[in-house]
């Protein structure tokens, strides 16, 4: 699968909301599990991961409008999509499914152009 393969949408979903494989793995398993409360601990548990991380993650997509906080459970939040981010999603999700490793590519060369840009920033130039 070459990026080409993905929608715009979908290529523009993973730019704005996929800092690393990881951050795909969570939006996977909120859209899986779209129905549950997630906390920092409940995400911890599932992905294996930090549970710091797993809180910074929720509240950034808290701040972009992919999760609402639910008032019945204590830093409890729900993920919420509109039908069209829902639509990406799952393409996101087949595209993962059927070619996880080209998915996990693009990711990670979005990132290294990202570093790139990033140090391009404090190249030295010599003055003529």
């Amino acid at each position: 699968m070459s990026p080409d393969e993905l929608s715009p949408a979908a290529k523009r979903f993973l730019a704005d909301h996929v800092n690393s494989v990881m951050a795909l793995e969570l939006l996977l398993l909120l859209r899986r599990e779209r129905d549950s409360t997630w906390t920092a601990k409940t995400v911890t548990r599932e992905l294996r991961c930090a549970e710091t991380w797993a809180a910074a993650q929720l509240d950034a997509l808290h701040a972009v409008g992919l999760t609402q906080p639910d008032a019945a459970v204590d830093g409890g939040y729900r993920f919420t999509l509109d039908e069209q981010q829902a639509s990406v999603l799952d393409e996101i999700a087949d595209a993962h499914r059927r070619r996880r490793s080209s998915i996990i590519r693009l990711i990670v060369s979005s990132l290294d152009s990202n570093v790139q840009s990033f140090s391009d920033a404090f190249r030295l130039r010599r003055r003529d």
